[in-house]
């Protein structure tokens, strides 16, 4: 097996799993589509963000971790996502986490013109999120890492305070649903 470029977290404690599980099986609601970051809500709380290319599984991701079919829009055609969507974990006012899924990059039926501004809305939010504290990046297992991806991750190892909390997760082609 190839050694990792990052040092794997020891298993959590059974109470800390727990206290997880209760999180992301809670309530979560969607809190806003950002467009600019200008539009970004408050940064009062730690965020996961969801990166990758398009249609490879982000929003569905977001939708398993919580246990909903539907808090994340999802479809077949690449592209969907055309904002950054922000939603909550927690009860309303008391949230702890923030999830954020991300406009993926490569394929999308969209003008060039668009994409290259979901593309630099994504590259400056990864880079200028203080409280952005993961990035989950699924691949689907046959694609392999691009070198779009591979730029993205390199924009934010250039910041040595992120580069200890990425994490980066690989997501079968055919997971069970």
């Amino acid at each position: 097996m190839n050694q990792l470029p990052f040092p794997i977290a020891p298993d959590p404690e059974d109470a800390a799993r727990e206290a997880g599980h209760k999180l992301f099986l809670g309530p979560v609601d969607f809190v806003k589509g950002v467009v600019a970051m200008s539009g970004l809500p408050p940064d009062d709380r730690t965020e996961i963000c969801f990166a990758g290319r398009s249609n490879v599984g982000k929003s569905s991701l977001i939708n398993a971790l919580t246990g909903r079919k539907t808090l994340a829009r999802t479809s077949n055609t690449p592209g969907r996502t055309k904002e950054l969507n922000f939603f909550e974990l927690g009860p309303q006012g008391q949230a702890a986490v923030m999830l954020v899924d991300l406009p993926g990059y490569g394929y999308a039926r969209e003008t060039k013109a668009r994409v290259g501004e979901w593309t630099q809305l994504v590259m400056s939010y990864l880079r200028g999120r203080a409280q952005l504290r993961r990035r989950a990046h699924p691949n689907k297992r046959d694609n392999g890492p691009k070198t779009r991806k591979l730029n993205v991750v390199e924009t934010r190892d250039r910041d040595p305070q992120h580069h200890a909390r990425e994490q980066t997760h690989l997501v079968p082609r055919n997971r069970p649903r």
